[in-house]
């Protein structure tokens, strides 16, 4: 059986992770700043892979045990 809270719990961080880099984006398209790539990107990059990397399981054995109408597994990994 599927851990849904360990699930819900990465899920939350993901969408944290995005909320996060969509308010980055905003400001430097407002400032024009510059990231510094090994400094702020690699590692923010890196944290994002890691946790998509133990999603994606958990996600496709929840599928396989729910069975929801409107998501496939193909839908999953292209999220990726």
């Amino acid at each position: 059986m599927t851990d849904f809270k360990l699930l819900y719990s990465y899920t939350e961080q993901l969408i944290q992770f995005n909320n996060d880099a969509m308010t980055r984006n905003k400001k430097v398209r407002e400032t024009k700043e510059k990231a510094d790539f090994y400094e702020e990107v690699e590692p923010y990059v890196n944290k994002v892979s890691t946790l998509c990397s133990k999603w994606e399981p958990l996600a496709m054995e929840w599928l396989k045990e729910e069975t929801p109408k409107h998501i496939h597994a193909i839908q999953l990994k292209d999220v990726l």
